[in-house]
């Protein structure tokens, strides 16, 4: 835990400006007292009016430390860095300055600049009290905030890469879904493709079939009218006397044939009796 040396101001000589005094001694009574509120404004008020500057770096110092005891550490700050600013030959001042400055710096998380100042004390005054301890104190939350952004750097990158993993996969499946879809219409396509080309040859069959069965029903037809018209009874008596007669010729024109061959072959005769 960091100690935080506060000094406050000593009474003012009997020299000074009335209106100086009497908000440097209304300052020093509430700082003792602990209501820093008060204190702070009557320290602003006599630096404001100290046009010798007498008091100014002394005020602002203990300005700087109602400041900081209010946690308003970065207005506290700004009151100590004012006075590292000058060129004061009151070393005390200085050192005192520059561990307050660490303590607000460490209290601001700022472990770097803490453990800087915090050297700087122990540069000029090796034994200063604390200053040894607040400054093994800020090496070591350094290093552990140091780790922790390291951790939290690993983890934005473990997270940036999930979320480049995530992404990729997404857009992977979102492509995958895309020829899958594609697969599908160019299937259904080629489906009605054939659907359709499967009704053509029925319809290029039906017409084929029915042409067939027009030109069976014209030839039967035009042979129906080819045909000779049946015989009447007088007709077909006549015809089959006419058949019978061509029989009985072709008959007797074997007959004779076979004759004529007998007779060629010198046929013998019979013996007389």
């Amino acid at each position: 835990m960091l100690l935080s040396l506060l000094w406050l101001n000593a009474a003012p000589a009997l020299h000074a400006q009335p209106l100086i005094h009497s908000y440097l001694r209304k300052a020093d009574k509430a700082y003792v007292q602990g209501d820093y509120t008060p204190a702070e404004e009557n320290y602003r008020k006599a630096i404001l009016n100290d046009t010798s500057g007498q008091y100014r770096l002394k005020s602002l110092y203990n300005l700087g430390n109602a400041l900081y005891l209010q946690q308003r550490y970065k207005e506290a700050l700004k009151a100590y860095q004012q006075i590292l600013q000058t060129k004061d030959k009151d070393s005390t001042l200085q050192i005192k300055t520059l561990f307050n400055l660490g303590n607000t710096f460490y209290a601001l998380q700022k472990y770097e600049e803490a453990a800087q100042a915090f050297k700087e004390v122990l540069r000029h005054q090796p034994g200063y009290p604390d200053a040894a301890y607040n400054l093994a104190q800020s090496l070591r939350k350094l290093k552990q905030q140091q780790q922790e952004q390291q951790q939290e750097q690993q983890q934005d990158q473990q997270q940036q890469d999930q979320q480049q993993q995530d992404q990729q996969q997404q857009n992977q499946q979102q492509q995958d879904q895309q020829q899958q879809d594609q697969q599908q219409q160019d299937q259904q396509q080629q489906d009605q493709q054939q659907q359709d080309q499967q009704q053509q040859d029925q319809q290029q069959q039906d017409q084929q079939q029915q042409d067939q069965q027009q030109a069976s029903k014209e030839g039967g037809t035009a042979a129906q009218q080819n045909e000779a018209p049946p015989l009447s009874k007088e007709e077909l008596k006549r015809e089959e006397a006419l058949q019978l007669l061509r029989i009985m010729q072709e008959e007797e024109m074997r007959v004779q044939k076979k004759k004529r061959k007998f007779k060629g072959k010198g046929g013998k005769k019979g013996k007389e009796w």
